[in-house]
């Protein structure tokens, strides 16, 4: 209530130490998971790809750093918009508090497309055409609006021996991407295509 932190004595002696630290969470996954799969009805195609990892731990750092508004006067820094809500009034510290579950399932990859047939054609054997969604959605989310994999980071060692992945200081965005893409099938070439994204 008072904002300050409230962390456990392992050592059972008075005063933080090195002799307190433990493992707070495992940062690689137990469980991986995949599934695709392609549909066709007539002249059209469907195809999906799935991916997700489960029951593993992220440290999110990005709420360490940008959490709290404690050095917002001193750095300047941005912080999130939740931080204003934070009442931590204590340097942040690398606690099971900004421990997160890392679960995640997204779509990585979504097709549909139609293919022309020209039978008659001596020139032209076939022309398709096709949508293709990249990174599109996450349906588990963490804090901040966030899956793990919308934001790769490097692993991060916590203490000792223990892996968890940092996630909000040292990050690249991952951006979705779609592509319209036109493939025409020549009789007296192998095929050509024409791609707009």
């Amino acid at each position: 209530p008072d904002g300050t932190w409230n962390l456990r004595d392992i050592d059972g002696k008075e005063g933080l130490s090195d002799a307190d630290r433990t493992f707070i969470g495992n940062g690689l996954p137990k469980f991986k998971a995949g599934l695709q799969n392609t549909f066709t009805y007539k002249n059209f195609d469907f195809s999906f790809f799935l991916r997700g990892m489960f029951d593993y731990d992220v440290l999110n750092e990005g709420a360490i750093y940008f959490g709290t508004t404690v050095n917002i006067d001193q750095s300047g820094t941005n912080v999130y918009k939740d931080a204003l809500k934070n009442k931590v009034t204590e340097q942040p510290l690398f606690s099971s508090y900004y421990l997160e579950k890392g679960n995640f399932l997204k779509i990585d990859n979504v097709t549909l497309g139609y293919t022309f047939d020209f039978k008659n054609n001596k020139y032209v054997r076939n022309l398709r055409i096709y949508g293709n969604v990249t990174n599109h959605k996450g349906f588990i989310r963490r804090s901040q609006g966030k899956t793990v994999d919308k934001n790769k980071s490097h692993p991060r060692r916590i203490y000792a021996d223990g892996y968890a992945y940092q996630v909000g200081q040292h990050f690249y965005s991952v951006c979705d991407k779609a592509n319209l893409i036109v493939s025409v099938a020549f009789s007296f070439f192998s095929s050509t295509t024409l791609a707009y994204t």
